[in-house]
C-alpha cells in the first residue's frame, strides 16, 4: 500500500469543480491510501463561503461533496505526527511555508510524499512532491501490481 499525503490544496481544487484531481481522489484503490492532518476537514470548511462565491454551488451541495472526498481520506490525529512537530515547523520555516508544517510532519512521520498543488511544499527540503498525474501513474503502478 502507498500512503500518500493529501494537501488543502487540492481538496479545495477538488471542491471547485468535478475535474481531473476529483475524479482521481474518488477512484483511487485501496492501494493508495490518502492521509491528512487533523487540521484538513476545518482548513476545507472554512474555504467554503470563497468556493461556493466563485463556483456558483449551494453551500448545501458543497457541504455535501466535502463530506463524500472526506470519506476517501483518513484524517490523522494529531497525536500521530506530534513528535515531528518541532523538525516539520523548522523546515516549514526554512521554506517560508510555516503554516503547512502539520502536513509536513505528518509526511514525515510517514515517510511519505505530499499530494499538492501548494508550491510552497517544494522549497521543503526532503519532501517528495507529487502532482496530480503522478498519483495517477501510483494508482496505475499498483493496479498492475495487484492484477
Amino acid at each position: 500500500m502507498t500512503r500518500v499525503v493529501l494537501d488543502a490544496s487540492v481538496l479545495v481544487a477538488c471542491l471547485f469543480k468535478d475535474g481531473n484531481a476529483r475524479r482521481t481522489l474518488l477512484d483511487l484503490s485501496a492501494e493508495v491510501l490518502l492521509l491528512a492532518p487533523a487540521e484538513l476537514p476545518e482548513e476545507a470548511r472554512r474555504q467554503l463561503s470563497r468556493v461556493q462565491a466563485r463556483a456558483g454551488l449551494d453551500r448545501a451541495t458543497l457541504e455535501g461533496i466535502l463530506s463524500l472526498l472526506l470519506e476517501r481520506i483518513e484524517v490523522v490525529s494529531r497525536a500521530g505526527y506530534a513528535p515531528f512537530e518541532e523538525r516539520a515547523k523548522e523546515l516549514a520555516r526554512a521554506a517560508d511555508a510555516e503554516a503547512d508544517w502539520p502536513y509536513v510532519a505528518l509526511a514525515l512521520a510517514e515517510k511519505a510524499p505530499i499530494w499538492t498543488y501548494d508550491k510552497d511544499f517544494r522549497r521543503v527540503v526532503g519532501l517528495k512532491v507529487l502532482t496530480t498525474a503522478e498519483v495517477q501513474a501510483l494508482e496505475q503502478g499498483s493496479r498492475r501490481d495487484a492484477g
